[in-house]
């Protein structure tokens, strides 16, 4: 991994020799989090060194979105679900299992474009913390391949390719 600086790109930390396939970048510590092509775990550099959070089980094609407010990271893909990488107690959680397209999260809630069933797809939240998916936009009529939080006004944005336009 490489980060541009005024005297060009820089090696940062040299720690890490799996190709990497996710990076995420954490504003309110600076750490930054990157998950290995192979996908086994999760590598976190906190400016002066990296550390390996093992334990990943998902198998490949991992997307990985960082909790600005909480820390915890939610690394998930298109078959297996969400797991949450929990950066107090040191632990993952399978948060959810399932179909999630994409995925943003914000104070505890995550929001995802997912599908409950064949052929259905959805806009809904979860709190991690316990509870049901709670669907806040159903019949999309097509899949979610974007969304983004604006943490200011809790504006959701959602993208795709959809058959029906959203109401």
């Amino acid at each position: 991994i490489y980060m541009l600086s005024g005297a060009g790109w820089d090696d940062v930390g040299g720690g890490l020799t799996d190709n990497v396939s996710v990076l995420d970048y954490n504003p309110a510590n600076g750490h930054v989090f990157a998950i290995p092509q192979l996908g086994d775990y999760l590598a976190e550099w906190d400016g002066s060194s990296w550390t390996p959070h093992s334990g990943l089980t998902y198998a490949n094609q991992l997307n990985l979105t960082v909790d600005y407010g909480t820390g915890h990271a939610y690394v998930w893909n298109t078959t297996d679900g969400i797991m949450d990488w929990d950066p107090f107690l040191s632990i993952w959680t399978n948060v959810v299992t399932g179909y999630v397209q994409e995925l943003e999260s914000y104070s505890d809630t995550l929001y995802a474009g997912r599908s409950p069933s064949i052929g259905q797809y959805e806009v809904a939240k979860i709190n991690v913390n316990g509870g049901d998916w709670q669907t806040l936009i159903p019949n999309l009529g097509g899949v979610v391949t974007a969304l983004e939080l604006d943490e200011k006004t809790g504006t959701l944005y959602v993208g795709g390719d959809f058959t029906d336009r959203v109401k």
